[in-house]
């Protein structure tokens, strides 16, 4: 995918939780959401299809972004993406089983992303600095300037790469805790070094943090807030809003749960035969 190498403007908006000014500053017309939708369920419905991962999704991203549907290379564009994350995240903080779907999706469209975009460390350090004001870093550098056990650690990390040239140093809270329990990390005054190869890390990590703060805020009712007119009137307008695409994906849910009741009610059947003596059981023993 060359355009994404080679244009200086290809980068997005990491969904952080100083990006959501951003995300409403415009609004997004029922198609675009849904469509959004739409393609978080059918990633959920082929999760365990290893012909579409491998293949099919990364065709059908590829044609997505370079048809301008996700259009990364125009500030309008990356907005569009950025509002239709925090909106796709709102309608399904009303449903716990959507939290991992929309998860499952998010994390695929950026490792999609990141692996075609800023597979190069100069879209790496583009990313770093337009994200500046949503994500922030704590200064970039050069490999000669960086500590010889950061270098080793990332060896250890790494064996057999070749060493990067751009170094940003982060805080150690914008990465995982499980990266962070890592003895190949390196911590000092609550910063840590990372290169492109940690980019899907620390970008979804505070993508996560930002998303689980409004799963917790939606979620948590609050029954001692006295509510007004005004805003029992903007609690049903948005109920009215979100209820046709969680009746959606109920659909969706529910067919699913349907057909792998009816594969494994199949399964049960083919492989486990009626029983009926001592002879039948031993031919079924033998089968197993």
């Amino acid at each position: 995918m060359k355009r994404g190498i080679t244009s200086l403007d290809h980068w997005f908006y990491i969904p952080s939780a100083a990006s959501q000014a951003l995300a409403s500053t415009g609004a997004l017309s029922r198609e675009t959401i849904r469509r959004r939708m739409d393609l978080m369920l059918c990633w959920w419905k082929h999760r365990n299809n290893g012909l579409f991962l491998q293949q099919d999704s990364g065709r059908l991203l590829t044609d997505l972004h370079e048809s301008g549907e996700m259009d990364l290379s125009c500030e309008e564009g990356r907005l569009t993406e950025l509002r239709a994350y925090w909106a796709l995240a709102f309608i399904c903080a009303h449903d716990t089983w959507l939290w991992d779907v929309r998860d499952f999706w998010e994390h695929a469209l950026l490792k999609w992303r990141v692996a075609h975009y800023y597979c190069c460390e100069h879209h790496f350090s583009v990313s770093i600095v337009r994200n500046e004001a949503t994500c922030p870093a704590l200064g970039v550098t050069t490999t000669n300037n960086v500590d010889v056990v950061v270098i080793e650690n990332y060896q250890k990390r790494f064996p057999g790469s070749a060493m990067p040239g751009t170094w940003v140093r982060v805080a150690f809270d914008t990465l995982p805790p499980s990266a962070m329990s890592n003895p190949d990390w390196d911590v000092r005054d609550g910063g840590v070094y990372i290169t492109f190869r940690d980019f899907v890390p620390w970008a979804w990590h505070q993508m996560v943090r930002a998303t689980d703060e409004m799963n917790r805020r939606v979620l948590v009712a609050r029954w001692d807030d006295h509510l007004d007119a005004d805003r029992l009137d903007h609690d049903q307008d948005m109920r009215q809003f979100i209820a046709p695409f969680l009746d959606h994906c109920k659909k969706v849910y529910d067919a699913e749960r349907e057909a792998v009741r009816i594969a494994q009610s199949r399964y049960v059947d083919v492989a486990l035969p009626a029983i009926n003596g001592h002879d039948e059981l031993l031919r079924a023993v033998k089968t197993r």
